[in-house]
């Protein structure tokens, strides 16, 4: 499984993926906050999140058999915009794109799942990008990708917060990452 997560590795950052860890399937640590959250008439009518509960607490309801997590992070650009002129507005840095992240990302990992799949054809994998009830920044925590600011972002010292972050479920038991233990704000 090592050799595997080394490849894995290898290919996320060949698709351009700047920060890759693997993260063991678990509830996260923060569920309780989205429960108290969510009690607490946050969600206003987002009814998806309490009607999800069940794989927010437990990833197998997303991909039966998980074992691990492989949390990526994806740069967005960064570059100084332009000032904006009188009737104009501005617009944030991740949509600056021509094409939607969602697809950009989606195809890459979609490169990811046939690695595996092609390696361990009796195994099953899952890309996620925004589409399904994971608590990204939870497992990116967990996988030591970086830490929550007080803007609630991921943020890692070499990255910031200008990355979009995915997840690879996979129903191999993966060598997992140190987890981030340190809070730099």
């Amino acid at each position: 499984m090592n050799a595997l997560a080394h490849q894995l590795r290898a290919e996320a950052e060949s698709l351009g993926f700047s920060l890759f860890g693997i993260a063991p399937a678990v509830t996260p640590e923060g569920f309780s906050k989205l429960v108290d959250w969510i009690a607490a008439g946050y969600a206003a009518d987002m009814d998806y999140f309490g009607n999800r509960l069940d794989a927010y607490q437990e990833l197998g309801f997303v991909l039966a058999g998980v074992q691990s997590v492989i949390v990526l992070g994806f740069p967005y650009r960064t570059v100084e915009p332009t000032t904006a002129q009188i009737n104009q507005g501005k617009i944030s840095r991740y949509a600056w794109g021509e094409v939607d992240y969602h697809d950009v990302i989606h195809m890459r990992l979609k490169r990811l799942k046939s690695i595996v799949i092609e390696l361990f054809p009796d195994s099953s994998a899952r890309g996620v990008v925004d589409s399904a009830p994971i608590m990204e920044r939870e497992f990116a925590k967990i996988a030591g990708l970086g830490w929550s600011g007080k803007n609630s972002l991921l943020l890692n010292r070499q990255h910031g917060s200008f990355f979009f972050l995915s997840c690879l479920l996979i129903t191999l038991p993966l060598p997992v990452s140190q987890p981030n233990e340190t809070d730099h704000c």
